[in-house]
């Protein structure tokens, strides 16, 4: 059986979306700790992601005592995070509080917008179980968590991994554990796990490389300031977004000095839409009005009125626009031939003019 997966899907449905190759990109809005332990502004924040353009919104289920251990100063020394002191501190201040997650599901099915989360843990995930999530994301940090990568795989349903801390080995084995639970429905994200990135580490040519090698579909997990690289990712092969969402003017939450307003948030999703346009397909047609500008071509004019006998010269006859005369190509073959009918200035040259 397991030999037969020779490769993932090149279309996965996430909900109601089908996302792959030639398809609309799947935008994410990831809340992340951008809800700063307030239901009314994760609800909010929800709503927001959906006026902007989001496809999705993606939560993140965990407990501090899942992820750390208390009375560590494990970030004494992290010039991004070191004012919490330790990772147990600092999850303690970012994580969804569990109850908030009943009524942002039934939001999010009310406004009709998919939500998932990344489970942190096997209890994480086990509680996830009972709202039905339409997939679900393996954060990077977890991408060496083969027990919980393993039960994920095995509910048979889209899974997300970030690489922003995977090497070639953590990418193999993530990918034997989908196919050893007969699972084909991958999609991997290229990421880099600094906050905020700067572009220039982002290497973007490398979703192309990663479709080919790993057979799967390949997106971005972003977490630069700007709507660039987004758009970047798509044209070079990605079907997915995934860019963290915080409200107009928050600069208190725990991630907000690395996310995307929703003012931007949906300038970057118009300026996704624009792009999925202008990419089409391969083409030389000149779009709906062909002829108008085919006519904005050069051809030959009279430039001065000609008599009857006259010779044609380069100071009575020119290559202008529009297009209503003779092909310029003929313009040295016409100069010196004698005209054999009276033509007007602005008139356009025909062949047939000549005697």
């Amino acid at each position: 059986m397991i030999n037969k997966l020779k490769y993932f899907k090149k279309k996965i449905k996430i909900g109601k979306s089908l996302v792959g190759d030639y398809q609309k990109t799947f935008i994410i809005a990831e809340i992340s700790a951008n809800h700063s332990q307030s239901l009314n502004k994760a609800l909010k924040l929800l709503h927001e992601a959906k006026k902007a353009g989001a496809d999705a919104v993606k939560l993140q289920t965990y407990k501090p005592k899942s992820l750390s251990v208390k009375n560590l100063d494990d970030l004494k020394n992290d010039k991004t995070w070191k004012k919490f002191k330790s990772r147990y501190e600092l999850y303690k201040k970012a994580y969804l509080p569990w109850k908030f997650h009943d009524p942002l599901f039934k939001l999010a099915k009310k406004l009709k917008i998919e939500i998932f989360s990344s489970p942190f843990d096997l209890e994480s995930l086990r509680y996830l179980d009972k709202f039905k999530p339409v997939a679900y994301k393996v954060a990077s940090p977890e991408i060496n968590d083969f027990p919980l990568i393993e039960q994920i795989a095995k509910k048979n349903k889209p899974v997300i991994a970030s690489l922003g801390c995977a090497d070639e080995n953590d990418i193999k084995n993530l990918i034997s554990i989908m196919k050893k639970y007969n699972n084909n429905k991958l999609i991997i994200l290229k990421c880099i796990a600094d906050y905020p990135t700067n572009p220039s580490f982002l290497n973007l040519k490398t979703i192309n490389y990663l479709k080919k090698k790993h057979k799967c579909l390949v997106g971005l997990s972003d977490h630069t300031l700007g709507i660039g690289s987004p758009v970047a990712s798509i044209l070079l092969g990605g079907c997915m977004i995934e860019k963290h969402i915080k409200l107009h003017n928050d600069k208190k939450s725990v991630d907000s000095f690395f996310s995307m307003d929703n003012l931007d948030f949906k300038k970057m999703s118009l300026a996704i839409r624009d792009a999925e346009a202008s990419i089409g397909k391969i083409s030389l047609n000149l779009g709906p009005n062909h002829n108008k500008h085919l006519n904005s071509k050069r051809s030959i004019y009279a430039i001065k009125n000609i008599d009857i006998g006259e010779k044609f010269t380069n100071k009575n006859i020119q290559s202008v626009r529009p297009g209503d005369g003779a092909h310029p190509k003929f313009l040295k073959s016409l100069i010196g031939k004698i005209v054999k009918k009276k033509i007007k200035l602005g008139t356009p040259i025909k062949l047939n003019f000549l005697k």
